[in-house]
């Protein structure tokens, strides 16, 4: 049941990066802000790939040298930042092996540092890592598995937010590190999420008197969207 339950979520993983990518290329994709403590999304990173470390006898290391480090972003998004950079390190790194993830304060921005003794990138494909589909080309990435839209999500989560990342290696064999940049949270903000640009909050005051009709070949859906408008004002 385990296996069958990890298989599953990484089929869900997989469909999920696909669509994201669709948001992402047709600039579809929003973001619903708030405080984020990235010390707790880095908890629940390591503990997501924690089986697949065991299973290789890799070392999970985490240094928070600034704990309780607030930035203003999408969790969701973020969460999805870290995870698939612990999932790519624990991926590429053999046996006995180790990563390590570290959150540091750099002046008015926060560092995220993802290194792995891994198999290391090449200095020819080191600057098209973040791009979509790379691993197309048959190297050893393609024969790891996944879409190799991974990091390309990676990137644009990132920039979305403001912030930026790029990776370093030595060579091949010889590990990689990844560096997420973010700006810091310079203002208190509301507790509550920014509503989905696509999903604006209902005005009773405009509805007031309006007729509107509903359509939908599912009547339940009917039902509910008449009794949303009709608590909004609408006649029904």
């Amino acid at each position: 049941m385990q296996i069958i339950v990890r298989n599953v979520n990484a089929q869900i993983r997989l469909v999920d990066d696909l669509l994201d990518m669709s948001k992402v290329v047709s600039g579809r994709m929003r973001l619903a802000v708030q405080p984020v403590d990235l010390g707790e999304l880095i908890a629940d990173g390591l503990e997501s790939v924690r089986h697949a470390a065991e299973a290789k006898r890799i070392r999970l290391q985490s240094v928070l040298e600034a704990p309780g480090l607030l930035v203003s972003g999408d969790p969701g998004r973020l969460q999805q930042v870290v995870w698939n950079l612990l999932e790519n390190a624990v991926k590429f790194t053999p046996k006995d092996g180790r990563v390590q993830i570290q959150l540091q304060r750099v002046r008015s921005h926060v560092e995220i540092v993802v290194s792995d003794t891994g198999q290391g990138i090449g200095s020819d494909v080191l600057p098209f890592v973040f791009d979509r589909l790379r691993q197309a080309d048959g190297g050893s990435a393609a024969r790891s598995g996944g879409l190799g839209i991974g990091l390309a999500l990676v990137r644009h989560f990132v920039e979305l937010h403001g912030g930026s990342v790029y990776a370093e290696s030595p060579g091949e064999g010889q590990g990689a590190t990844f560096v997420v940049k973010l700006p810091l949270m310079v203002a208190e903000m509301r507790e509550q999420p920014i509503a989905h640009h696509d999903s604006p909050r209902l005005d009773s005051a405009v509805l007031a008197g309006a007729r509107i009709i509903v359509v939908d070949d599912d009547p339940t859906a009917v039902e509910l969207i008449t009794e949303v408008l009709v608590q909004a004002g609408g006649a029904r």
